[in-house]
């Protein structure tokens, strides 16, 4: 492909703005800003035909919606017949037909009601929020990549322009993925039939579930990691939900203190990493921790 050509799709597939945790646009960046966002566009082009086509398999989602968010929940190709959905206000017209209940309430709680209702861990399970976007890929390919990499417990990566809590779920270039000591609640969590016997029902006593990352961490038995062959955007910042986020932080640094855990970068970090080119993970392949 010629160069111009080139920088003329990446131009046109991504505007030249700011759409990340700042939240505040800007139509004139300065050249070095411009550099990087045309390094990082011509990275993401160098790895748009993964290696690797892992077959897909049958999997499970739960879903807490609000109706003004039902188009981005329609969008990410749900499964119809094995899809799960609470609307916390009302009912989209588009998504009655996987909606299974209607009401209030922390978000654990509605989704233990809709695991409740599946009552079944022989597949994947797939919980995500109403409020992203994949950005590349989809759950299927998603679940397929997980279950290759044999996770138990997984999250898929945030783009570069997506609202992110932990800077270790920010998409790597060239990686497939990568196995951690670290898996954050949301906004989309992938769990193995084996993490579904161990972690659920979600715990019910920590409000939104912040810090529940820190109990999790402490299973030996669960191989977690963070996908990145597939990624999402989170579309708005937690702030500018409706709970009290000074509340759930406080409740989070309690769960970490009583886990044994000095700090969250102490549990954030990455203990190998599947690369574009390897047919297999390092950690299936005879590697040792």
């Amino acid at each position: 492909m010629a160069k111009s050509r080139l920088l003329r799709q990446i131009w046109n597939a991504s505007p030249l703005r700011m759409i990340g945790p700042t939240g505040q646009g800007d139509l004139s960046l300065r050249p070095t800003a411009i550099v990087k966002n045309v390094r990082a566009r011509l990275a993401e082009f160098a790895e748009a035909d993964p290696p690797i086509q892992p077959p897909l398999l049958p999997f499970a989602v739960l879903c807490v919606y609000r109706r003004r968010n039902a188009a981005r929940v329609a969008a990410l190709d749900l499964p119809v017949e094995s899809t799960f959905l609470w609307a916390l206000d009302e009912s989209a017209p588009a998504l009655a037909h996987m909606t299974r209940g209607r009401g209030v309430g922390t978000r654990f709680e509605l989704l233990n009601r809709l695991e409740a209702i599946r009552d079944e861990t022989d597949r994947w399970l797939v919980v995500i929020d109403d409020d992203v976007e994949l950005t590349r890929g989809t759950l299927a390919q998603a679940v397929a990549t997980a279950a290759l990499g044999e996770f138990d417990l997984c999250a898929i990566s945030h783009s570069r322009w997506s609202y992110l809590n932990w800077g270790c779920t920010l998409h790597q270039v060239q990686s497939i993925a990568r196995l951690m000591s670290f898996v954050e609640i949301g906004p989309c969590l992938l769990l193995s039939p084996q993490a579904q016997r161990k972690i659920l029902p979600f715990r019910q006593d920590v409000g939104m579930g912040w810090g529940v990352e820190a109990v999790w961490a402490g299973h030996d038995d669960l191989r977690m990691g963070i996908l990145d062959a597939v990624h999402l955007r989170h579309v708005q910042p937690v702030s500018d939900l409706n709970y009290d986020s000074n509340a759930q932080w406080t409740q989070a640094s309690r769960i970490l203190d009583a886990s044994g855990f000095a700090s969250w970068s102490e549990m954030q970090k990455t203990v190998a990493t599947w690369k574009y080119g390897e047919c297999t993970p390092p950690w299936l392949d005879g590697w040792t921790q």
